[in-house]
Order: C-alpha cells, then structure tokens, then sequence
C-alpha cells in the first residue's frame, strides 16, 4: 500500500492483546507514513501498571505470532498461535481500510524485578492498515474468558471504525469459531457494552494507560483500561469471567 493516497497518509498497526486470569499485557507498533511508534503495557488485578511508550525496535519487536520485550530489565516474550481470522475491508470516503482479527492461545513468559512466571492464556492479534479519516474515533472492547459450559470466549466489539450493519469486525468466537454480531453502544465511561438486543457486558477495570499526543500533524486522545469482565456476550452469550481490555481512541492524523 502506498504512503499517501491522495492527501490521505497511509494508517498501519499490530496490536497484540495477551489475556490470563493473573494479569493482560498489551504491545503494538503504530505507524503513520512509515514512522513508527512502540509501546507495551502489563497490569494485574491489584491495580499494578507497567509498561514503556515510545520504546524502540531493539527493545520491543512483535509480529503476529512473537512478541519479545526487554525494557530496562524487565522481559517478556509471548509466543501465539493465532487462528479464525476475521478480516474486513470497509470504505472510508473515496479511500479503504483493512483489518484482521486473529485469535488463538498463547504463552507468555515474564521476567520482572529477578522473579519469573510463565502464564498459559490467549491472545487476540490486530493487524490494520489503510487511508483513514483525518479525524477518526471509535470505541473498542477485546478480551477473552470463559463460558457457562467451559466454553473458551474471545471478543472484539467496536463502534466507529469498520462497524457496518452487517459486514463489521464485531465478532465473537467461541472455541474458536467466528460469529459476527449485531452492533453495540459503549458506555462513556467505558464501563459496559451493551448490544443492540440488550445484552450487557460489564467491565471493572484493573488500571489505565493513557496518552494524550501532539506530534506534528498528529493529535491522538487515547484511553485503554485493563480489566475483569462478566456478563452477556452479544448473541446472548453468557459470560462467567474475562480479561481483556476496552479502548476509547480520538485520533487527528
């Protein structure tokens, strides 16, 4: 895909989400016209937040399938075997955007403060590029968790990007089958999703990582806690426990 089309700069992201009941750990690399910017966050459930914005490509390289950290002495690797692909390519304007979703289970091991732990978990894998709006928002939720039956649960539910009727990202897989869903609204507290059927997914977050951006053309307001979930899945889907993450994203660029 070319770096500019028209006046529109080229959008490209890999966002990888590890869920475990002991903690979640996020890590991307975003670019905008082929200038990167990394950044990887881990929290618990007792409220504990660490993590680096701005890290460079020695420090943290992810790719779908691997990501290694090693950030002032702190070090994580999670390997992950991603399946059930959910790919949707939408119109914007005269433009496109593209996105994957994959989800599969993974293996994180994390090496902080001399101890380390390795987690069995899940993880979600955003692949994204394309010709986005100058100003572009959207609300986002993606975990994974257990149903009534044992059932493994993953999500990924949005509002305002790739978020038709009936050709959206929205999905909802289990044991690793894909089913898309019907649309959501978000609290804006980002506290709950809430189906259009009235399904309800509740979230309590653990802790918070923010930025506010301001880097030449670009202006980026962007909030994503981490957290437990319960509740209904769209589809009527019951949820006994999740871990997973909700984003609120308000980006000029």
């Amino acid at each position: 895909m070319p770096l500019l089309r028209g006046t529109r700069p080229l959008k490209q992201w890999c966002y990888v989400l590890f869920a475990a009941p002991e903690l979640a750990i996020c890590a991307a690399e975003a670019k905008v016209l082929g200038v990167p910017r990394r950044w990887w966050a881990l929290a618990t459930p007792a409220g504990e937040l660490r993590g680096v914005t701005g890290a460079t490509r020695r420090r943290l390289r992810i790719a779908p399938e691997r990501v290694a950290i090693c950030d002032e002495g702190e070090t994580v690797t999670i390997e992950i075997e991603p399946r059930s692909p959910v790919e949707v390519a939408s119109p914007e304007g005269r433009d496109y955007i593209w996105t994957r979703k994959r989800v599969g289970p993974a293996r994180a091991e994390v090496a902080i403060a001399g101890e380390c732990h390795t987690y069995e978990g899940y993880a979600l894998v955003d692949e994204s590029a394309g010709y986005h709006r100058r100003r572009t928002v959207w609300r986002w939720s993606a975990g994974i968790g257990d149903g009534t039956n044992g059932e493994t649960l993953a999500w990924n539910l949005v509002a305002g990007i790739h978020d038709d009727e009936r050709a959206s990202e929205r999905t909802v897989w289990i044991d690793g089958v894909a089913h898309e869903t019907e649309p959501v609204q978000f609290g804006s507290d980002l506290r709950w999703v809430r189906s259009r059927s009235g399904c309800l997914l509740e979230f309590e977050p653990w802790a918070e990582r923010r930025e506010q951006l301001s880097l030449g053309f670009v202006r980026v307001d962007y909030r994503q806690p981490f957290g437990a979930f319960r509740g209904t899945l769209p589809g009527a889907i019951e949820l006994v426990r999740g871990v997973g993450v909700m984003e609120s994203h308000d980006a000029r660029w």
